[in-house]
């Protein structure tokens, strides 16, 4: 399960993912996204609250953050989920 809370602030407005990331949750992220995109502020994940994500998910993540949308708060997990190390020649 993905719980998504929309937090506004003063800079923007970050969205607080918590659970897991799977493909199945990836169309309801896409909507959250676009609802606090029609707002004009901009827009960060927080991916603090998340424990798990699936290969879907991360290739998500990472086409949002190639897109100019900041993650913060990944866990050592998620980070080496969202940044593999290169493999050796």
């Amino acid at each position: 399960m993905l719980r998504i809370t929309r937090r506004p602030g003063i800079d923007g407005e970050t969205l607080l993912l918590e659970g897991k990331l799977l493909h199945g949750w990836i169309q309801e992220l896409k909507h959250a996204l676009e609802q606090a995109t029609a707002t004009g502020a901009a827009i960060r994940l927080d991916l603090s609250g998340l424990n798990f994500v699936d290969v879907q998910g991360a290739d998500f993540l990472r086409r949002c953050r190639t897109d100019g949308v900041p993650l913060v708060g990944a866990s050592p997990f998620v980070s080496a989920l969202l940044d593999p190390p290169l493999k050796p020649r």
